[in-house]
């Protein structure tokens, strides 16, 4: 009966696959009962990446996510309402035109927004603004994610504001916006609030340095001795709001400008000992240096990023050879950990 079945398989199958006659028979027998043994075992089970996967929690940003869930395809029956919107029709207040359509992707492990930028072959800052992502790091697995077909960015309209002083501001087509947004001319006022999709637009790049968390070059490669926070007071014990870094090095080491800008102060403290102050031509920042044993700029000097503008020291309120780092943006002082490169 194996012999007629095989004959048989084999009768079937010469219309199906050409067997070389360089195999010659012992070849084509072994063939034939490999495809037979096949056949009677049935449907071989799924390979183990193909098998439905276990939920393995993966550790980032407090999820428990799932392997089998990390895909970046989206099932619009899953969506809601709000979501679909996102799939090609653009919401109420931000029209799009042939140009302009919006994809999904889900943020899987090891994602970040730069591979998005180059798989969707758009700009980071388009990533950035379409989804208010106000840090790189903030990015989390199971995030739904717009991506735009083109390049630019989302902005809210002021009072004020058209088509056509945006784009002058931000050096782009007033008619690609006026295109892109489904509106009547290049001079018509916008309703302030209005979200507005600028083609080939780009981030200020202290927005975008705040985002990818490269603003300001570390002012001096030592060990931070006390982080921006709550801290005891190194004298009292008590405690304190430190709005700023310490950074613990060698006396007399050069202490760098963390960005180009202008030097607005140099002077002494009991607490500050020698310090520095520069304005910055972006964003409203300025930083600071403290306890340095000399200044070694002039108030209005303009200094590059990484210039050297004075020499590690211990002076004023110190406990030994440090500088104080302080960022501030419009006079409030800020953590400048995330801003740091």
């Amino acid at each position: 009966m194996r012999m007629d079945a095989l004959k048989d398989f084999l009768d079937r199958a010469d219309e199906r696959v050409a067997i070389p006659a360089a195999l010659g028979v012992f070849a084509a027998l072994a063939l034939g009962a490999a495809l037979l043994s096949g056949l009677a075992a049935g449907p071989e089970p799924l390979a183990a990446a193909e098998a439905a996967p276990e939920s393995v929690p993966v550790s980032q940003g407090g999820y428990s996510f799932a392997e089998g869930d990390a895909s970046g395809a989206v099932d619009p029956a899953e969506l809601a309402a709000s979501d679909l919107a996102l799939l090609g029709e653009a919401p109420a207040d931000l029209a799009a035109d042939e140009d302009l359509h919006y994809r999904v992707r889900t943020v899987v492990p090891g994602d970040t927004v730069w591979d998005i930028s180059i798989e969707y072959g758009v700009s980071m800052d388009a990533i950035f603004s379409m989804n208010d992502i106000p840090r790189a790091r903030a990015l989390r697995v199971g995030m739904r994610l717009k991506i735009p077909s083109i390049n630019g960015i989302l902005r809210t309209a002021k009072a004020g504001d058209t088509p056509l002083s945006l784009a002058e501001a931000f050096g782009v087509s007033p008619e690609r916006i006026v295109a892109a947004n489904r509106l009547d001319s290049v001079e018509v006022a916008l309703e302030k609030g209005r979200s507005i999709f600028l083609p080939d637009a780009s981030l200020p790049r202290s927005e975008m340095g705040e985002r990818t968390g490269d603003l300001f070059r570390w002012p001096y490669g030592g060990r931070i001795t006390s982080w921006y926070g709550w801290r005891r007071d190194p004298f009292n014990g008590r405690r304190v709001y430190h709005g700023a870094l310490d950074i613990a090095g060698v006396r007399g080491s050069t202490v760098r400008a963390a960005m180009a800008g202008t030097v607005s102060q140099v002077g002494f403290s009991s607490v500050l000992g020698n310090y520095v102050t520069i304005r910055h031509p972006v964003g409203g920042y300025s930083t600071l240096y403290g306890h340095l044993d000399a200044a070694t700029v002039k108030v209005g000097q303009w200094v590059a990023v990484g210039q050297g503008i004075g020499k590690l020291g211990n002076t004023g309120y110190s406990t030994g050879p440090h500088v104080h780092f302080a960022v501030f943006k419009n006079g409030v002082a800020i953590n400048p950990v995330p801003l740091l490169y």
